[in-house]
């Protein structure tokens, strides 16, 4: 451990990673791992929340796009007092069925955990605010 802090005290502002940032992941394909918990949001009450810690990126939609670092995370809110959040939650959760050993929304959340995943994203910009931006998963696939 003290030879490497002494390596990067030796070294250049280069040789030490960036931070990893907490955004929307750009447009693209994605080796994560996954984890569900809920999340208490006002005005909607408990939400499942899909979180993602980067392990790679695979490949950008926009070869203009920068991919994010290494440990990087992202996630999604489910809002299930509406049609739209609930049927992206089922879409979601249904493909962590067979890891959970349930069909149960509560024993899927309970389950995914660090799980490796494929994640298939895409970023939402906000229709009342265009600085906001969300991660959108299109597709999820447990390795």
């Amino acid at each position: 451990m003290n030879d490497q802090v002494n390596d990067l005290l030796d070294g250049t502002l280069d040789d030490i990673a960036d931070l990893p940032s907490f955004e929307p992941f750009p447009s693209g394909a994605y080796r994560v791992l996954a984890s569900f918990a809920v999340k208490p949001i006002k005005g909607h009450g408990l939400c499942p929340e899909l979180s993602f810690k980067l392990l790679e990126c695979l490949q950008l939609a926009e070869t203009s796009d920068v991919p994010p670092n290494e440990g990087s995370e992202a996630s999604t809110l489910y809002m299930l007092d509406n049609e739209v959040g609930a049927g992206k939650f089922k879409k979601i959760a249904a493909k962590f069925v067979d890891f959970a050993g349930s069909r149960k929304n509560r024993d899927i959340i309970d389950a995914v955990k660090d799980v490796e995943c494929v994640l298939l994203s895409s970023v939402t910009i906000d229709k009342n605010d265009s600085t906001r931006r969300y991660l959108d998963v299109i597709d999820i696939t447990v390795v």
